[in-house]
C-alpha cells in the first residue's frame, strides 16, 4: 500500500511480508512397486505410469486386453484396497526403476512396497529426499524366525512394517498390507496433517489373515517395530502401531512431520538466496519461519500452551553464525520444535548458501 506524504513526490512504500502460504493438510503421491511381468503387460516398462483412480486401471486392462490372472490379479486388489481406503493419484514403476522414476515426479512422497522386493530403495529413504516407505510383513504367521525382516531397512526411520496381509470376499488375492494402508494414510493426510498418527484407524472392506494376539503385538512390535492389524471382537481391521524401523523411539507421525518441515523451510530460504546476508534479511527469513511454525502449533502439529513452549527460532551474528560464516555467505538458521514424540523439542540447523 502506497500512502502520500505531506512532501511532493515523497512516498512511504509497505513492504508485503515473504508469501508462507504452505499447505499443511494436502494430496499424498504415492509410487506402488510392481513386477517386470507385470510392468510389460500394462505398458509401464519404460516408464512410470499415473493412475489417478481405480476406473483408470481397470480402463487401462480392457485397453490391453489383459487376462487378469495370477500377478495381474494380485495388483487390482492391491489397488482397490488402495483406493477404497482413500488413495489418491499413484504412480506404478518397476520396483527396481523406483530411484529413477522417483527423480522424474518429484511430488512423489510416499513409497508402497506392494508386495515386492524394494530393498534397492532403501538408500533413497531421508529427510532430505522426503521419502517414506511402507513395507509388508511376511504372508505366513509370524515367528521367531521372522526377527530380522527387512534386513535392508533395520534402523531406516523413514520406512515402517505392517502385519498380517488381507482378504477379501470379492478376491481370491491376498492384499498386501502395504496398499491398504498407504490409502489410510492418504486420507489422513487430506483430513488432518502428516503429524497426525496413522493408528486405531479402521480399514474398508478387508480383514486379517491371520488374527494377531496380544502376546504377539506385544512381542513383535517392541522389539522388531511390526506394526499390526488387528481385528477385535469381530469388528474391521484396524492399524494398531505407528513405529517405524529406526528405534524404539521413533514414531512415524514425527518422522514425517520433520521430513515435512526441513523440505517447507528448506522452500522458504531459497526465496532469500539472492539477498544480502544481513540483518534485515535474517528478520525476513525468522518472520517467515514465525508464521509458518505458528500455523503449526495452530493446526496441532506442536505441543505447548503457548508458541514460547512449542518452537523457537534462531538467526543470526554470533548466534548461529560466526563472522567467518557471514563472510562466506553461509545463512545458518536453528528451529526447535516441540513435536508430540518425543516430548521435547527436536532442533534441526538449516544452512543457506546465500547468493552472491
Amino acid at each position: 500500500m502506497i500512502d502520500s506524504s505531506t512532501f511532493p513526490r515523497v512516498y512511504t512504500l509497505e513492504q508485503s511480508p515473504t508469501n508462507t502460504t504452505i499447505p499443511f493438510k494436502k494430496k499424498t503421491i504415492t509410487a506402488f512397486a510392481i513386477n517386470p511381468q507385470v510392468a510389460r503387460l500394462i505398458g509401464a516398462e519404460a516408464k512410470a505410469l499415473r493412475i489417478d483412480s481405480f476406473a483408470t486401471y481397470q480402463q487401462l486392462v480392457l485397453k490391453h486386453d489383459i487376462e487378469e490372472e495370477n500377478d495381474i490379479q494380485q495388483l487390482k486388489s492391491n489397488l482397490r484396497a488402495y483406493f477404497n481406503n482413500g488413495g489418491d493419484t499413484c504412480f506404478l514403476m518397476v520396483a527396481k526403476n523406483i530411484g529413477l522414476e522417483i527423480q522424474k515426479n518429484k511430488e512423489i512422497g510416499l513409497i508402497v512396497a506392494n508386495g515386492e522386493d524394494i530393498e534397492e530403495v532403501a538408500n533413497l529413504l531421508t529427510k532430505e529426499n522426503n521419502l517414506f516407505a511402507l513395507l509388508d510383513g511376511p504372508k505366513a504367521e509370524l515367528s521367531n524366525n521372522d526377527r530380522n525382516i527387512p534386513t535392508g531397512f533395520k534402523g531406516n526411520s523413514c520406512s515402517a512394517i505392517y502385519y498380517p496381509w488381507l482378504a477379501d470376499k470379492w478376491t481370491k488375492a491376498a492384499i498386501a498390507p502395504s496398499a491398504a494402508i498407504a490409502g489410510a494414510y492418504c486420507k489422513n493426510d487430506r483430513m488432518y496433517g502428516v503429524w497426525k498418527s496413522p493408528a486405531n484407524i479402521a480399514l474398508v472392506g478387508v480383514d486379517p489373515i491371520q488374527l494377531v494376539t496380544d502376546q504377539q503385538q506385544g512381542e513383535f512390535s517392541q522389539e522388531n517395530a511390526i506394526n499390526m492389524i488387528r481385528q477385535f471382537n469381530h469388528g474391521p481391521a484396524t492399524l494398531w502401531g505407528a513405529r517405524t524401523l529406526g528405534g524404539a523411539d521413533s514414531f512415524i507421525p514425527t518422522q514425517r512431520l520433520l521430513m515435512k518441515v526441513e523440505q517447507d523451510i528448506q522452500s522458504l530460504l531459497r526465496t532469500v538466496l539472492f539477498e544480502a546476508n544481513s540483518q534485515a534479511t535474517w528478520s525476513k527469513i525468522r518472520d517467515s519461519i514465525h508464521s509458518y511454525c505458528h500455523a503449526l502449533w495452530q493446526h496441532g502439529a506442536l505441543i505447548g500452551s503457548t508458541e514460547e513452549d512449542a518452537f523457537y527460532i534462531q538467526v543470526g551474528e554470533n548466534l548461529t553464525m560466526s563472522a567467518v560464516d557471514i563472510q562466506q555467505h553461509k545463512m545458518i538458521v536453528k528451529v526447535g520444535l516441540a513435536t508430540i514424540r518425543p516430548a521435547e523439542y527436536v532442533e534441526l540447523e538449516f544452512t543457506q548458501q546465500m547468493g552472491f
